[in-house]
C-alpha cells in the first residue's frame, strides 16, 4: 500500500498543480477571488527589509523603447522582479483608452492592445463596481470623469499637444473648480511615490504588500510605465517608492494595483505580459508615432 502511494502522490501532485494553473489561465478572476485568503497567508510570511539582489540594465528592444528589470529579495524568501518601460518621447505618443463598462467583460488588455496597435499598455485609473474609472479621465480631448478631490487622487497624469506631464491636482485648480481645457489625454490618481527624485516615505505605516503600478517621468522627460512582475507576491507602497528611485525617475504616481495590476509590451523582438486578475476600464498606451 505504501510503495503504491509513493507512486501515485508525483502524478496526483502534478494534476493539482496543472489544474490549478489551468484555473489560472482560463479564470484568473476566479482563481485570485477564492485563493484570496492563501494569498494573503503567503504575503505575510513575507519579512525583513529588501534589498536589491540585482540591478539589471537597460536594454533597447526598439527605437521607440527600453525594458530593465530590478529584482528585490525580503529575508529568505520572496525574490521579486521590477519590470520597468523606457519611452522615447520624441518617438512615442501616449493615450488614454477607455473601454466602455458593457464591453469591460470582453476586453482584457490583449484585445485592447490588439486592436489599437499599441507598443505598450499599463493599467491606469482607479474604477468603481460598475467599471467607471474615479477621478479625472480624458480620452483624446473627451472627458470621462471629472476631476475628484479626494486625498487619493493627488496626481494627474497629462498629454497637452506635444506636452508631457505628471502635475499635482491642485495646479488645475480655479475659482470653483478645475480647469482642464486643453487636455488631450488626462488621468488622475495616487498617491504621489516620487516627488523630485525622492521617494515619499509617508506610507510606512501601510503594511499591505501588494502588486503594484506606477507611471513615472525621468529628468529627460521620458515617460515609464513600472509594475511588479508577480501573480501572487507583493510589495510595501513605501519599499515599491524607494524601489522606483533605482530608475532614476524625476516624479512617480501610483497607479491602480493590486488585482488590476497588468502591462503588456509588444515590439518585433520581444512580447511580454504581466497579465491582472481584473479588465480595467482605463489604460495608458504608448504607441510609435507616425512620420
Amino acid at each position: 500500500m505504501l510503495k503504491w502511494t509513493l507512486r501515485i502522490a508525483p502524478v496526483v501532485a502534478i494534476l493539482i498543480v496543472s489544474t490549478v494553473l489551468i484555473i489560472i489561465h482560463v479564470n484568473p478572476d476566479f482563481a485570485m477571488r477564492k485563493g484570496k485568503p492563501w494569498i494573503a497567508l503567503y504575503r505575510n510570511q513575507i519579512v525583513g527589509k529588501y534589498r536589491i539582489s540585482d540591478q539589471g540594465y537597460w536594454i533597447s528592444l526598439s527605437r521607440c523603447v527600453e525594458r530593465r528589470v530590478v529584482r528585490i529579495t525580503r529575508g529568505r524568501r520572496s525574490p521579486l522582479n521590477i519590470y520597468a518601460l523606457r519611452f522615447r518621447p520624441e518617438r512615442v505618443d501616449f493615450k488614454v483608452l477607455h473601454v466602455p463598462a458593457e464591453k469591460n467583460s470582453e476586453y482584457n488588455i490583449v484585445k485592447v492592445a490588439e486592436e489599437k496597435n499599441v507598443i505598450a499598455l499599463i493599467n491606469a485609473s482607479l474604477f468603481d463596481l460598475k467599471q467607471n474609472p474615479l477621478g479625472l479621465c480624458i480620452a483624446n480631448g473627451e472627458e470621462i470623469s471629472p476631476m475628484a478631490s479626494s486625498d487619493n487622487y493627488q496626481g494627474v497624469f497629462f498629454v497637452r499637444k506635444n506636452k508631457i506631464g505628471l502635475l499635482h491636482r491642485d495646479k488645475f485648480k480655479r475659482y470653483k473648480g478645475y480647469n482642464t481645457a486643453g487636455l488631450d489625454q488626462a488621468v488622475q490618481t495616487g498617491p504621489w511615490l516620487v516627488q523630485n527624485e525622492k521617494p515619499i516615505l509617508s506610507y510606512q505605516k501601510n503594511r499591505d504588500r501588494s502588486r503594484r503600478s506606477a507611471i513615472a517621468i525621468d529628468g529627460k522627460g521620458r515617460v515609464l510605465f513600472v509594475v511588479t512582475d508577480t501573480m501572487f507576491s507583493g510589495i510595501l507602497l513605501a519599499d515599491f517608492a524607494k524601489v522606483l528611485t533605482e530608475f532614476n525617475v524625476k516624479d512617480a504616481l501610483n497607479l491602480d494595483g493590486g488585482n488590476s495590476t497588468q502591462l503588456l509590451l509588444r515590439t518585433r523582438d520581444e512580447n511580454y505580459l504581466v497579465r491582472g486578475f481584473a479588465n480595467p476600464p482605463v489604460y495608458i498606451a504608448a504607441m510609435e508615432k507616425t512620420p
